[in-house]
């Protein structure tokens, strides 16, 4: 085996295993340094922001690369995000609303940033991306440690999951799914795919080489299912991984409350669908 052979397979295997112990892991020291950057003075995603009830929107760009910006204007401070850097496969964008541009009068959509501090939101062009409507919705409840998956407003999954600990808990919040990682072994400690969201934890910034990134996962211990034990991620049953993993996609939102009680109070908003 040549050496660009052998470099391509260490790639590929690392991109495999970049979910180690229930965090994030880059494959390579590119992804390492923009992954859950921070992106200080942006703004953060409000309450009335959030996808209504029954839909939500995702947006795709149209070439391998977007610039999302800080305000909607081509002037403003931006970061590129590359296909198959700072995710795993495609970018997927979750939208939380849309505006016509301060200068330039370009139409702009608002979006969820993969990045520090969690809720953070950037704007891209509109000609920029590609729009589609989804149905699929992930809901957990801490207290509980309940997850809920509806498409069509249809549950499919109402389940017990694991969530983490007092000292590492799992982060409150709107989040989406940036990433499907099958894992080499589906009988190892994340079970058959981990699915990556856009979220951080609030306490661990580097672990196990990676930016404490959030996922669902599968476990290698099903009898913890239902407690407090993780890092931050939500574990679910391998079986019960694979069916979301099947239903559900890129971009799906992912709500993360203490109690469902207060998920009235901050889905209102009307929504956001392309004209």
């Amino acid at each position: 085996m040549t050496f660009t052979k052998q470099v391509k397979q260490i790639v590929r295997v690392s991109i495999v295993l970049l979910l180690i112990s229930g965090l994030a892991v880059s494959a390579d020291a590119e992804t390492a340094r923009s992954a859950g950057k921070p992106l200080r003075g942006w703004a953060v995603v409000g309450r009335n922001e959030w996808p209504a009830i029954g839909q939500a929107l995702t947006l795709y760009p149209n070439v391998t690369s977007v610039v999302v910006r800080s305000r909607p204007a081509t002037t403003a401070p931006g970061v590129t995000l590359t296909k198959g850097q700072a995710t795993v496969g495609p970018i997927v964008l979750l939208a939380v609303g849309r505006a016509v541009g301060e200068v330039d009068g370009f139409e702009w959509w608002k979006v969820l940033v993969p990045a520090r501090p969690n809720g953070t939101v950037g704007w891209v062009r509109s000609g920029d991306v590609t729009s589609r409507v989804i149905t699929e919705r992930i809901v957990i409840e801490l207290s509980t440690n309940r997850l809920i998956f509806t498409v069509g407003g249809e549950v499919v999954i109402d389940e017990k999951v694991a969530t983490g600990t007092g000292q590492t808990p799992t982060p409150t919040g709107l989040f989406a799914i940036k990433e499907f990682v099958p894992q080499k072994d589906p009988t190892g400690f994340l079970g058959p795919i981990a699915l990556g969201l856009t979220g951080f934890s609030e306490v661990l910034y580097d672990y196990a080489g990676g930016q404490g990134t959030i996922a669902l996962h599968g476990t290698s211990s099903p009898g913890k299912i239902g407690l407090k034990v993780s890092h931050g991620c939500i574990r679910l049953t391998n079986k019960s991984i694979l069916r979301l993993a099947k239903r559900t996609g890129l971009g799906a939102p992912v709500e993360i409350v203490q109690k469902l009680s207060d998920l009235p109070s901050i889905r209102w908003s009307a929504p956001v669908v392309p004209e």
